[in-house]
């Protein structure tokens, strides 16, 4: 999950991953050529994944600097579950056979081959930009029903299973010990005063309101931290973070220059 704008190869100017559907017209873009801009232009080495969050067009994965499939079928969308459907995404253009609901695990595999791909004493940088369990709320079949909060928390419990195999992956390679591991959300959860009353599930916890308000439980979030070679299991700290701070915490942990300007 981009979602940090992708430029494709067009006969005209056109943008997806910026939330812009003004580009909605397979034709204008030549997905046979290579991304002009995206994460193979932002520093990184390597890169799968869609271009934005998963209830957004087009519905493709990108590999590197292309388009593994294009979007030649489409989705007639669907409604979240709290109106009724299946879980809400738009309508519009699909890549034959992408699968909503496979998604996550599609990008959890590719998390976890990554992570085989290493060296022992080499270091490396993994950005996984889930898409769970933001909308569409899409938990596969052996989560369904088993949180008793809805299709949202089997979702989260889906969260918990896509964490286990990546700490799983690192542990089998031998990486664990000296790998930090960040887990965390750029907001907090879209879930109603109605759905916390009749589910006993507090999906902001303790914190008033929720995604999309002013409050704390719109924007205050989770950060666990796993380095078992420096941090000592159950510690915690009220120091403040923003996210957007990490840049120059793992600059300065590789005692790595800051580029002017950052």
């Amino acid at each position: 999950k981009w979602h940090l704008g992708l430029r494709f190869s067009t006969r005209r100017p056109a943008e997806f991953g910026d939330g812009s559907q003004a580009a909605d017209d397979p034709g204008v873009i030549e997905w046979e050529r290579p991304l002009l801009a995206g994460p193979h232009t932002a520093g990184f080495d390597t890169y799968f994944g869609i271009p934005a969050s998963l209830d957004m067009i087009p519905y493709l994965y990108v590999q590197n600097d292309r388009v593994l499939a294009a979007p030649t079928g489409r989705t007639p969308g669907d409604r979240s579950q709290r109106q009724g459907g299946g879980g809400f995404w738009r309508e519009g253009p699909m890549a034959p056979g992408f699968s909503v609901e496979g998604c996550q695990p599609e990008l959890t595999a590719s998390a976890v081959e990554t992570i085989r791909q290493q060296r022992v004493g080499r270091p490396f940088f993994l950005y996984f930009a889930l898409t769970a369990p933001h909308d569409p709320w899409v938990p596969t079949a052996g989560f369904r029903g088993r949180s008793g909060a809805g299709p949202r928390g089997d979702f989260v419990m889906q969260v918990d299973d896509t964490v286990s195999q990546v700490l799983r992956a690192l542990e089998e390679k031998g990486l664990a010990e000296n790998t930090l591991v960040l887990f965390t959300s750029d907001n907090g959860a879209h879930w109603l005063p109605d759905e916390v009353r009749s589910t006993g599930h507090a999906a902001n916890g303790p914190w008033r309101g929720m995604k999309s308000d002013i409050w704390e439980g719109g924007h205050r979030v989770p950060l666990l931290v796993r380095w078992p070679a420096r941090v000592r299991p159950g510690t915690t700290s009220d120091a403040v973070v923003g996210l957007n701070d990490l840049f120059a915490t793992f600059a300065e942990l590789a005692q790595a220059p800051m580029p002017a300007g950052a």
